[in-house]
């Protein structure tokens, strides 16, 4: 695939046969990505039931996959980003301005001046 000029790969067991025996749990694909990596040097993204910055950290820092795909998490929670991030002990420089009225349901430890301030 590298050769043929993919920047990176998707790796998805796809879980389309309900004959496939593949046990699933938090971050559950993640091996598939790992070993796809192992094997081919090429990039790789991770997907399954990626659940939290810590799990996506772990996969990255771990070099189980170069990148990390939060699909189910994100349509759950679009503020998935901004908590991960904060659970991560990163500090969220900047939101949209029309977000500031639900800072304080997402999470974010910074206070609205700070917030107002990174914006300008």
């Amino acid at each position: 695939l590298k050769d043929c000029g993919a920047d990176y790969v998707v790796v998805s067991s796809a879980g389309i046969s309900p004959a496939q025996q593949i046990a699933m749990g938090p971050a559950y694909q993640v091996p598939f990505a790992e070993e796809i990596r192992r094997r081919t040097a090429i990039t790789t993204m991770a997907v399954g039931s990626i659940t939290s910055g810590q799990k996506a950290e772990a996969a990255l820092r771990e070099g189980k996959a170069d990148l990390i795909a939060v699909a189910r998490g994100f349509l759950a929670d679009p503020r998935w980003p901004w908590r991960a991030a904060l659970a991560l002990g990163a500090e969220v420089p900047f939101c949209p301005p029309q977000y500031l009225r639900g800072k304080s349901t997402a999470g974010f430890a910074s206070s609205r001046r700070k917030l107002d301030a990174a914006a300008r």
